[in-house]
C-alpha cells in the first residue's frame, strides 16, 4: 500500500517559490513551500533497474538551502 507515491515539485520563477507537493495513494496532500533564493542547489537522481522483466525505476529529489 505504500508504493503509490506521487512528488510534484513546482519552481515558479515569477513569485519566485519553490513548492513541493506529496500525494500517498489516498489522494491526502502535503504541501511544502521555499523561497527560491534560500534554494542554493537541486539534484535528481535516477534510481532503480530497467529490465525486460522488472521495471523499478524511480527518481530521487535532492534539495541544498
Amino acid at each position: 500500500m505504500n508504493a503509490g507515491k506521487v512528488e510534484t515539485l513546482i519552481l515558479d520563477k515569477k513569485s519566485g517559490v519553490l513548492s513541493q507537493i506529496k500525494t500517498n495513494i489516498f489522494c491526502s496532500k502535503k504541501k511544502s513551500e521555499w523561497a527560491l533564493d534560500q534554494v542554493r542547489n537541486i539534484r535528481i537522481y535516477k534510481r532503480g533497474h530497467d529490465g525486460v522483466q522488472v521495471m523499478t525505476m524511480h527518481y530521487e529529489l535532492q534539495f541544498d538551502f
